[in-house]
């Protein structure tokens, strides 16, 4: 999936980036691919969808541009240039363009205090920014959607159907609960982990900002801490004093409304991590084998029934009876 000579041209040429004099591939991931492109000048990091539609990336993409250019005017993501058609293979797709981050990789250990502050940072945008066609998304009615799609996409195998349950079960939870919508929605990343974190000249930078949307600031606690999302790395479960370092600067440095979200959002950990499992056994087949695991899954379930307790402690709230 890499574009055409006359494609680079031509996207050089549309965003005012400079006769581009090497180009390269930099990394693969699960939806996209990077690719270094260098001036004389400047290096950007160019971001090509590996199997979107033109139809379906269109759209994704007009939704989020704002929250990118939001994000780096807070000195937290990348620079935003913009995002251009380019044709790819058979496909037309959009190709977003930041600047280029040089740096050293996130240790989640030893960089947990300043993930915290970077987050509350972060959360401290609040509502949607003027003339956004951002929708705040409340982060209940969110996880109802996940949760069925999952469960309605799930493989009839014997882990398939110990799945199915959870998230049944998951969503009669949710659907018995009383509903309480965000009371105020924070720009969150929403694919915090260790590889969309960089430390760039002793600041961290966050990376990947394709998923971004504006809900209940928990749902980066969940999604840097749910041993599913984690077992894309090493380690699968962070160690205790890591978590609690993290939390407690994060439950410092953000603003008391912020942090007030963040709790009446914590009961919704359980069915975040039941979405979680279920979008990760359907990659299972093309992704680790360990994803399509029942022993993996059991004790993932059992590690985030664990992290309860300190995700609660460590935003002050009190533990449920």
């Amino acid at each position: 999936m890499r574009p055409q000579a006359s494609e680079w041209v031509r996207l050089s040429a549309a965003l005012g980036l400079g006769r581009l004099t090497q180009i390269r591939l930099a990394a693969r991931g699960s939806t996209h691919i990077v690719f270094k492109a260098s001036t004389d000048h400047r290096a950007y990091a160019v971001r090509v969808p590996r199997t979107i539609p033109l139809a379906k990336r269109a759209q994704f993409s007009q939704r989020k541009n704002d929250l990118w250019v939001l994000a780096a005017t807070q000195g937290i993501g990348p620079r935003y240039f913009g995002t251009q058609r380019l044709v790819v293979g058979s496909l037309r797709l959009h190709v977003s363009v930041t600047e280029w981050l040089d740096g050293r990789p996130f240790d989640p250990v030893h960089d947990a205090r300043r993930l915290g502050e970077t987050l509350a940072r972060l959360h401290s945008q609040t509502y949607a920014v003027p003339g956004s066609n951002q929708k705040a998304v409340d982060l209940g009615e969110f996880l109802e959607r996940w949760l069925d799609r999952q469960r309605r996409g799930m493989p009839p195998t014997a882990l398939g159907e110990m799945l199915s349950q959870r998230l049944r079960g998951a969503q009669a939870s949710l659907n018995a609960g009383t509903r309480r919508h965000d009371p105020m929605a924070c720009l969150v990343h929403n694919d915090l982990v260790s590889q969309n974190v960089m430390v760039c000249k002793g600041q961290l930078r966050l990376i990947d900002w394709d998923w971004a949307m504006w809900t209940n600031p928990v749902m980066d606690l969940f999604c840097y801490l749910s041993p599913f999302v984690r077992s894309w790395e090493r380690p699968f479960s962070l160690p205790r004093p890591a978590v609690a370092r993290f939390l407690r600067s994060y439950r410092v440095s953000a603003d008391a409304r912020v942090i007030t979200a963040a709790r009446r959002g914590l009961d919704l950990w359980g069915a975040y991590n039941c979405g979680a499992a279920g979008w990760l056994y359907a990659e299972a087949p093309v992704r680790r084998r360990h994803f399509a695991s029942r022993a993996f899954h059991e004790w993932a379930f059992g590690e985030a029934a664990k992290l309860a307790a300190p995700l609660r402690e460590g935003l002050g709230a009190e533990m449920a009876p």
